[in-house]
């Protein structure tokens, strides 16, 4: 009798380990299932972000028309992110700058061309937005914004530059972007510079708002650390191991974007079958 009891006593043990068991499986599969539904709802909604931009570009026939409305869209998306965002293109001295100026939504001056190098010292870092919504982009309106932009950053007007083409790719890139340390007037890679385009293939795809968003945001906060590098040099050289450590942090920072960029490749493929 006391083995039957203590046989019994071991099968209960048993089934209430195996019942705990079951259920955690159970809710561990509910949880992936709640997983793949949010994945499949975030690719709908990136798929549907992207055919009405794909259908707005086929709308828009005329250079004004895709211009003004490609800032716009920049600018809603820079704005999203929380930054006070002012449209230099229309600017009195607009050729001293991109077509939008990303200001940290604490920066409150609207005098965007102060020009003023001490003020650009205390201030957040400001980056400059080039936007090209175009078929094709000359290597001269790359040239031309990079030009630009190391004018602008010693002239103190903003701390690093971003030109973004929505809907073809920069010749020269590898990927859909890129940062990178163009040289100041000392030979210095101190000038921040990003590029975003619409990644390769037939057609082109466009830049989405979630490859916009991580761009400017990696942009800014380079601009940020770079601009503290450029206080602490003056007017001084950068030694090579300096360099070295600058031009590490840049390709960590491209990596990350690439890693985000795959990412979004994966979730329209999931998408896509």
């Amino acid at each position: 009798l006391d083995a039957d009891a203590r046989l019994r006593d071991g099968l209960e043990r048993a089934a209430t380990r195996d019942a705990a068991l079951l259920g955690e499986l159970r809710a561990r599969a509910d949880a992936a299932a709640a997983e793949r539904d949010a994945l499949r709802d975030r690719c709908g909604e990136m798929a549907e972000r992207e055919r009405a931009a794909l259908l707005e570009n086929q709308q828009l026939k005329t250079p004004s028309a895709r211009g003004e409305t490609g800032e716009a869209d920049v600018r809603r998306v820079c704005e999203q992110l929380g930054f006070r965002v002012l449209d230099t293109s229309r600017a009195k001295d607009k050729e001293r700058y991109g077509d939008v100026l990303c200001c940290a939504g604490n920066d409150d001056d609207d005098e965007a061309a102060s020009g003023d190098a001490s003020a650009a010292a205390v201030r957040p870092p400001r980056l400059a937005i080039e936007v090209k919504n175009c078929r094709q982009l000359r290597a001269s309106e790359v040239a031309h914004f990079e030009r630009k932009v190391r004018e602008g950053v010693a002239a103190g007007l903003f701390d690093g530059g971003l030109i973004v083409s929505l809907r073809c790719p920069i010749g020269g890139l590898a990927s859909c972007a890129k940062q990178a340390l163009l040289e100041d007037a000392h030979g210095r890679p101190t000038v921040p510079m990003g590029y975003l385009c619409a990644e390769r293939g037939t057609p082109p795809r466009p830049v989405t708002a979630e490859h916009l968003e991580v761009a400017v945001a990696t942009q800014v906060h380079l601009c940020e650390q770079v601009a503290a590098l450029r206080r602490a040099l003056g007017g001084g050289t950068l030694e090579a191991s300096e360099t070295r450590r600058v031009q590490a942090h840049v390709a960590e920072l491209s990596a990350f974007q690439g890693d985000m960029f795959a990412e979004f490749a994966r979730h329209q493929a999931v998408l896509d079958s």
